[in-house]
């Protein structure tokens, strides 16, 4: 599997875990808790977290990185998929299935 591929395939398996769930956003629980508009799908796994999770495995597959480079480059992806939480968008849980299914795309969910 491919840098790209990974990536491709991480949102594929992820919009396909959450059709199967359709878990609701934190905004259908808690009306006026979202900083902002929320797309229409259901809230677990959360996209963001997938693609920057398979985009740091990417990363790491694809440059010659020293220990250091990769811790850096791993919390910035937690980053940038938490302030999803932070604006109401996902839920923390949504955050941790999407960097599973980020991190390993084509595992056996047994879903």
């Amino acid at each position: 599997e491919t840098a790209i591929e990974r990536v491709i395939n991480s949102m594929e398996e992820c919009m396909r875990v959450k059709w199967y769930f359709g878990s609701p956003r934190p905004v259908e629980i808690m009306p006026g808790v979202s900083l902002i508009d929320t797309p229409n799908h259901p809230d677990i796994p959360a996209n963001h977290a997938a693609f920057t999770a398979a985009s740091f495995e990417a990363f790491v597959d694809c440059f010659d990185a020293a220990y250091e480079q990769v811790v850096e480059i791993r919390n910035c992806a937690i980053h940038i998929s938490c302030w999803t939480v932070f604006a109401g968008i996902h839920t923390r849980l949504a955050l941790e299935y999407g960097w599973a299914i980020g991190h390993n795309p084509s595992g056996d969910r047994n879903v």
